[in-house]
């Protein structure tokens, strides 16, 4: 799908075309008139006519309403109702999830359905948006290809704009051609929401999962039940072959499944010791990788009892299935437990590429303002970069036994104020580490008269003058757990780590020896540790609350059409 400059073209034709040659005087004026209503929508002058607007994505798109009444029946009700219940505000407001039944259509999909509404023309989306991360794909159906049509399709039919969602339709069913089986279950999961009466996309779509490899539970955790069953009629109406065993029939792996749903690694510990499967036999990994929190999977693997490298039925290691949830924590904890992320698939891709190929170009590119969560798309991609680069493989954090006592508070003091600080700058790559070296399983360190028991944190008061065996007796899980944490924020974060070396190494080089040097050195070097110190934990308890906050809304509100299709079966 793409045109060298990175906008889209379907396999059809030219889906997202530009205008077409004027041959006519008639044409022409309609093709200037086309412009003019189409630059009322673009306009960014200071004289605005627009009397209702559109919030989607934290931006606000002025609308007229005399020409979607005119383009749209759904408008038109819409605006109707609003008159009819008295509105008198000079602009109606509206949210585009609302309109949508919480559906997620992006800002560039709604410009361009609007675009279509005020132009006829179906116009180039941005650049980046509808293509993915892997210059080496040709983005005839990759998956940010997949999404962008979902979203044109799925809008168009909300907004009942028939020659549009006919369009969309056409171009989905040349995309269903070249697209992996995994993508093609959010276009029959759409399709099947949106169908006609004989949709070709529609059955096309079961035709092509239908005779794929598919388990049985993807289809069940995935479609409506009924959508599932047509499919699984269609199955057994042609006597089709599924490779591989189905699992879905063995009442002790449903079992275990049942008790990862539930998050409840107890009682997979107690089924596992009654002895009929093992997690290798339910493909346990696989399962929580692919449905289960990143709570539950870490979980899961401390166990220890599950080959991290295992093949499902269809060939795919664990890796790859968290390559395909592009969740960054169940990544990095695959990856410290030995998964290899060179393995590759039956078609030949490894959980780099995968991971490439879900994720857009534009949020590969985009750069992250510091102490802003990086996308989780693009985190997954520099992780399985930089274990493609290094052995992945990471025991637990060195400490030498001959370590004195000093050396370790200081050392203490460097990890605790470099964590902070990457919390505070990084916060999402920061948690990653944090929670795979398991820092809130122990006490922070801080010298006596810092501890603040206001802020509610778990800590352990030292007093400098304490003997150097008892401080390193009572803090050595600690330094452990920090120095792990930032051995893998270096390992799977250099980009984060380089940041960090330059404020910490560079710029408090001088302090991680306090105790070094005469009297008054010691007293300032001491004074001015403590102020930088100070200001680093005022810093993050100012950040801390805001940052929560934006974890909830960003978890909120960054759901797929797929995870709005579960919502909606749900429902049901």
């Amino acid at each position: 799908m793409s045109n060298g400059n990175g906008t889209c073209e379907g396999a059809a034709g030219n889906f997202y075309s530009s205008s077409s040659p004027i041959s006519t005087p008639d044409v022409n004026a309609l093709h200037i008139l086309s412009e003019n209503l189409r630059s009322l929508l673009l306009s960014s002058s200071s004289f605005d006519c627009s009397d209702a607007e559109i919030r989607v994505d934290e931006r606000v798109v002025s609308l007229h309403r005399c020409i979607l009444s005119a383009r749209s029946p759904y408008f038109r009700a819409l605006f109707s109702r609003a008159k009819a219940a008295g509105e008198t505000q000079a602009k109606l407001k509206y949210e585009l999830n609302e309109l949508l039944n919480g559906w997620r259509v992006g800002y560039e999909a709604l410009m361009i359905v609007l675009g279509y509404m005020y132009s006829g023309k179906v116009a180039e989306p941005p650049s980046g948006v509808c293509t993915c991360a892997d210059e080496a794909c040709s983005h005839h159906g990759c998956r940010p290809a997949v999404d962008f049509a979902l979203q044109l399709f799925y809008c168009a039919y909300v907004f009942q704009i028939p020659e549009l969602v006919s369009l969309s339709q056409r171009h989905l069913v040349d995309i269903v051609e070249n697209a992996y089986i995994e993508d093609v279950i959010p276009i029959l999961a759409v399709a099947n929401t949106c169908h006609a009466r004989n949709d070709p996309l529609l059955t096309k779509c079961i035709e092509i999962v239908a005779r794929s490899d598919l388990e049985s539970t993807t289809l069940e955790k995935e479609l409506p039940p009924e959508l599932a069953n047509q499919i699984f009629d269609f199955q057994s109406k042609f006597v089709l072959e599924r490779q591989g065993k189905n699992i879905a029939n063995d009442i002790n792996i449903r079992r275990i499944q049942g008790a990862l749903d539930s998050d409840d690694i107890e009682l997979v510990k107690m089924l596992l010791n009654e002895g009929h499967v093992t997690l290798d036999d339910a493909y346990a990994l696989h399962y929580a990788a692919s449905y289960c929190d990143s709570k539950t999977t870490t979980e899961l693997l401390e166990l220890g009892n599950s080959d991290v490298n295992l093949r499902n039925t269809r060939g795919y290691s664990v890796l790859h299935i968290a390559a395909m949830r592009k969740d960054p924590a169940i990544t990095v904890a695959l990856l410290t437990k030995g998964a290899n992320p060179l393995d590759v698939t039956a078609d030949g891709r490894n959980a780099l590429q995968i991971s490439r190929r879900l994720t857009r170009a534009i949020d590969y590119n985009s750069i992250t303002e510091a102490g802003k969560e990086t996308p989780k798309d693009r985190l997954c991609i520099e992780i399985l970069e930089q274990a493609e680069r290094t052995d992945p493989l990471l025991g637990d954090a060195s400490l030498s036994l001959a370590l004195a006592g000093e050396d370790l508070r200081m050392k203490l003091l460097y990890f605790e104020n470099r964590v902070a600080l990457a919390r505070l700058l990084f916060p999402l790559e920061a948690k990653l580490a944090m929670d795979i070296a398991q820092v809130d399983s122990t006490s922070e360190f801080t010298i006596i008269g810092d501890y603040n028991p206001a802020s509610g944190n778990r800590r352990t008061n030292v007093d400098l003058n304490e003997t150097p065996i008892t401080i390193k007796k009572e803090h050595l899980s600690r330094f452990k757990a920090l120095s792990k944490t930032v051995e893998l924020g270096k390992r799977f974060f250099p980009r984060c780590s380089n940041v960090l070396n330059k404020i910490m190494d560079d710029d408090m080089s001088e302090f991680t020896c306090l105790e070094k040097g005469t009297s008054e050195e010691r007293s300032i070097k001491r004074q001015r540790y403590d102020e930088l110190k100070a200001m680093l934990s005022e810093a993050f308890s100012k950040d801390k609350e805001e940052f929560e906050k934006s974890v909830v809304s960003s978890s909120s509100s960054s759901s797929s059409l797929r995870d709005c299709q579960r919502h909606k079966n749900a429902k049901r």
